[in-house]
């Protein structure tokens, strides 16, 4: 996914800032300035060879900002489950992606919005209309030899 992609270089690029550039470093690295104990004994403000321990604070900060306070981090995954529902792909390639093993989970995620009912509904209604005009043709037809 092209934006799961973009979202992962703007994480390696961070890495590389902070120095992070060996395979056994941490993508998300540990702030040492944000630890009571660590920052008294070290002059570093990251340690790329310990993982972070919780990113609420920055998640919490982050979604304030964006105007989304409550946002939670696994609601990206209904999001994404959603837009695929949404766009047309099979439930099966959803579950893949998702790592679900049982169509009951995948199908949870899914929270259909409205413009996809109504998308659904226009295309459902453009394959039918053929049959709609043969039918009332039909109809029509039929009422004119009863007369």
């Amino acid at each position: 996914m092209a934006l799961a992609e973009w979202g992962l270089r703007q994480l390696l690029e961070r890495a590389r800032a902070l120095g992070a550039v060996e395979p056994e470093h941490y993508l998300l690295p540990l702030s040492v300035s944000k630890s009571r104990h660590l920052s008294k004994t070290s002059k570093e403000k990251w340690d790329v060879t310990r993982p972070m321990v919780s990113w609420v604070r920055s998640w919490r900060k982050l979604t304030e900002a964006c105007g989304m306070k409550g946002f939670r981090f696994h609601d990206l995954r209904h999001t994404f489950r959603t837009q695929g529902a949404e766009a047309g792909v099979p439930l099966e390639v959803m579950m893949v992606q998702l790592g679900h093993m049982d169509r009951e989970t995948s199908l949870d995620y899914v929270h259909i919005q409205q413009r996809a009912l109504d998308r659904a509904k226009q295309l459902i209604e453009t394959e039918q209309a053929e049959i709609l005009a043969t039918a009332e043709a039909g109809q029509m037809a039929l009422q004119s030899v009863s007369r």
